[in-house]
């Protein structure tokens, strides 16, 4: 009895590997996208990826759902986003054509953002040069 308890055990276990190896094997592969400044360094507090809700991409083309941002006692969202790479604003999606990404030397493509706040932090504007990456 304890052998046939083994041996079931251990098939279930096998079966079970194989079939997360399958669904791993199927799984897409994921995608990070973010806000990085126009030189393409990094943002700080979160900014490069805090704002962004969700991001599909398909096909070369980026869809953004935006969210509020949250820190300290500051919150703000993305009032506008435009550049030649932006098809499609309607103030809470964007639709961002990433075929021209990695022009230039820098990943991304170029966008300018305009910000609303609650309040301002010290030494932020509520506009900026920034690129959009999808890796």
């Amino acid at each position: 009895m304890k052998k046939l308890l083994k041996k079931l055990t251990a098939a279930v276990l096998v079966a079970t590997m194989i079939m997360a190896m399958g669904v791993t094997a199927f799984a897409a592969e994921p995608t990070t996208c973010k806000f990085t400044k126009a030189d393409g360094s990094e943002l700080k507090m979160n900014m490069g990826t805090g704002m962004i809700d969700t991001c599909d991409l398909s096909d070369g083309v980026a869809t953004v759902t935006f969210k509020e941002y949250s820190l300290l006692f500051y919150k703000g969202s993305i009032s506008d986003i435009s550049g030649s790479a932006v098809i499609a604003w309607d103030g809470e999606t964007a639709i961002i054509d990433m075929s021209t990404a990695g022009s230039g030397g820098i990943a991304g493509v170029p966008v300018h953002l305009t910000f609303s706040f609650n309040m301002l932090p010290p030494g932020m504007s509520n506009t900026m040069d920034a690129r959009f990456v999808c890796q």
